[in-house]
């Protein structure tokens, strides 16, 4: 009996473990996948978002705020701008109209986004969630697809600096 519950204390302590990696645990041996040509709509990491970019992009509202970032809602996105600079360091994915630069949407088959990108990914999980990424080593950008080993349902493109 104690045999057994010192084992499972041990599975637990591993487990703890391997789940609270950060997330730049799990890319930083993954090779490069380019990414420069992402974006959503015409948004991009590390754009400024100023009265011109609203111009362009419409109105936003704030959906919360963080010490470092303020998460805006425009559209059918979820973007992170970090409070001192203004540059946008996430977008989310939202609807299924939207589509990444190599046109994947949401609900579309893990393995479809696979084919299309490659089979240079990481896997990590995150809140009982299945993720695959790729990573931009040059800049610093990585691009996943949260699945339910089935069919995307969320799709987060973001700086890797993002936890």
């Amino acid at each position: 009996m104690k045999k057994s519950f010192n084992i499972l204390i041990i599975c637990f302590i591993f487990q703890s473990l391997v789940t609270s990696c950060e997330r730049s645990y799990y890319f930083k041996h993954e090779k490069n996948t380019d990414l420069s040509y992402e974006q959503v709509e015409g948004i991009k990491l590390d754009e400024i978002m100023d009265d011109k970019f609203i111009e362009k992009h419409g109105d936003s509202v704030i959906h919360m705020e963080t010490d470092q970032h303020t998460y805006y809602s425009i559209k059918n996105k979820m973007i992170a701008v970090d409070k001192k600079n203004h540059k946008i360091t996430r977008i989310t994915f939202s609807s299924e109209e939207t589509k990444t630069s190599k046109g994947i949407h949401l609900n579309d088959s893990i393995d479809k986004a696979i084919k299309t990108y490659g089979d240079t990914y990481y896997k990590r999980v995150e809140q009982g969630t299945d993720i695959i990424g790729y990573v931009d080593h040059k800049k610093d950008w990585t691009l996943e697809f949260w699945h339910d080993n089935k069919n995307i349902f969320i799709i987060r493109l973001d700086l890797k600096s993002m936890e």
